[in-house]
């Protein structure tokens, strides 16, 4: 009745008491998270490099890893402390980001807020409303994702 006897002779596709399932693949960590939407940022907007930097100046996520991007993350936490005590030395409110502009390249350097830094690298000719659109469009994401990890 119901279940038909079990042929001892095959193999059990399935143990007994054990249930068969698939597995999914693992969800991405915060982290995993946070380096491709920077990726995909970096991408988008042909950024040379992408840096999440924390309030000491340590890179978070990067797309570009060395010497360089480490010194450049805590320089641009430096340089996000004196913009603010500049704004304020003159009675202004609400700065967004600091511009560092060379002949070829351009430095975009903003605050994420409680500390946290943003930090792109775009190269030649590029639409830098563009590229300020896109990071404050993001920021809530990498806010978010930022929250997570800590």
């Amino acid at each position: 009745r119901g279940v038909p006897p079990v042929d001892e002779a095959l193999p059990d596709p399935v143990p007994r008491g054990r249930v068969r399932m698939t597995l999914a693949a693992p969800r991405s960590t915060p982290s995993e998270r946070l380096e491709r939407l920077l990726r995909e940022l970096a991408r988008h907007l042909d950024l040379s490099a992408v840096v999440v930097g924390d309030p000491n100046g340590l890179p978070i996520a990067s797309i570009s890893q060395g010497e360089r991007t480490l010194a450049a993350t805590a320089m641009a936490t430096m340089i996000l402390y004196a913009a603010e005590n500049v704004a304020s030395n003159l009675g202004l409110e609400g700065h967004k980001d600091v511009l560092i502009e060379g002949k070829e390249w351009k430095v975009l350097v903003r605050s994420l807020g409680q500390g946290f830094t943003f930090l792109g690298v775009l190269e030649g000719d590029v639409n830098l409303g563009l590229a300020r659109l896109e990071v404050e469009r993001l920021m809530p994401e990498i806010r978010a994702l930022l929250d997570l990890m800590l």
